[in-house]
Parts: C-alpha cells; sequence; structure tokens
C-alpha cells in the first residue's frame, strides 16, 4: 500500500526522482524516419516550465484545456503540465 495518492503529477515526480536518466523515445510526427529522445528529468522540468506559462496564460486550476495533437514528447510533457497545476487536460484524437 502506498502513503500517497496516485495522481498524474505524482507519477512524474516518481519517475523525475528514480528515472530521470531514463531515455524516452519516440519517432516524430513531422520527419518519421528521425526519432526524439529525451529523459524522464528533462520532461519534468519542461512540464513545470509548461504549467507556469499556461497560469501566466490566466489557466486557472479547475478550467479545461483541450489537447489535440497526435502522441509526442510535446504532447506527454502537457499531459503532464497541465493536470500538475490542478486544470483538466481532456485529450482529443485527431483522427
Amino acid at each position: 500500500m502506498s502513503d500517497q495518492t496516485l495522481l498524474i503529477p505524482t507519477i512524474l515526480e516518481h519517475a523525475a526522482k528514480w528515472h530521470a536518466d531514463s531515455e524516452i523515445v519516440g519517432r516524430s510526427i513531422d520527419k518519421p524516419d528521425t526519432m526524439n529522445r529525451t529523459t524522464w528529468g528533462d520532461v519534468s522540468g519542461r512540464a513545470m516550465q509548461l504549467a507556469n506559462a499556461l497560469q501566466r496564460l490566466d489557466v486557472q486550476p479547475g478550467d479545461r484545456v483541450a489537447t489535440l495533437a497526435f502522441s509526442s514528447f510535446r504532447h506527454l510533457e502537457l499531459y503532464y503540465a497541465v493536470p500538475g497545476f490542478g486544470a483538466v487536460c481532456h485529450t482529443i484524437n485527431p483522427r
């Protein structure tokens, strides 16, 4: 049994703490022959920056943020940034 609640932000905190250097590899949407590489530590840092940017744009806790994007590391960062400060992330499948 865990001592903390299982929330999206705590999943990223765990990954950044224990797997910061673990690589995340994915294909580029724009250039399918190109691989994008990042780490959980980098994703965590950029998700926090994105959360701050959204708050500066007056997105408040409880607000809904819709995302329309293919799976990419940028979308992964958004997936963690939005609930990280209490807003609700709605992913919309472009297909």
